[in-house]
């Protein structure tokens, strides 16, 4: 809308005006935008249709910083534990949940969240070590052979010669 029709009118006219007034720094930019900018809102400015005021009363410090952060969905480990950033995080609060939602704020502090519940929790510096598994010798497994004697050793079918004698058609 407004903003979009400003800022393509600001980057296509205000930068041939400043080339046509051969300005180079700052100073002299933020000096030319004191005179361009009053001839500029007398051309475009448009009033109102209701002189009332619609927007909405800021929220509360609490609220913004709740607003205006990063927020991260991470699973809950079996042990209590979620990952985030390359970070472990040990949760105290005793939560029936999969996920939960943290909330990297702008003054660098974290937050972590269940359905809208502030859970505690501590950083872990240091990964729990595992006991190494017992190793187990494995054996090679021999196949077995089985006796001269044993029913699956026998023939099923009768030997050529016999069949050749009987005369087989």
């Amino acid at each position: 809308g407004r903003v979009e029709r400003l800022f393509r009118t600001l980057q296509d006219r205000l930068l041939k005006e400043l080339r046509l007034g051969g300005i180079a720094t700052i100073e002299a930019a933020n000096r030319f935008l004191e005179d361009y900018l009053p001839g500029y809102n007398r051309c475009f400015a448009v009033l109102t249709a209701q002189p009332t005021d619609l927007h909405r009363p800021c929220p509360a410090r609490g609220a913004l910083d709740r607003i205006l952060c990063i927020k991260t969905t991470r699973a809950l480990r079996h042990d209590w534990t979620v990952a985030h950033n390359g970070h472990l995080y040990q949760v105290h609060t005793n939560v029936r949940a999969r996920q939960v939602v943290i909330e990297d704020r702008l003054d660098g502090t974290l937050r972590m969240t269940h359905r809208g519940h502030m859970l505690a929790y501590h950083p872990i510096t240091e990964r729990p070590v595992r006991p190494a598994a017992p190793r187990t010798v494995s054996r090679r497994h021999r196949p077995v052979i089985q006796a001269r004697t044993h029913p699956w050793r026998k023939r099923v079918l009768p030997p050529r010669d016999i069949l050749a004698a009987v005369g087989s058609p």
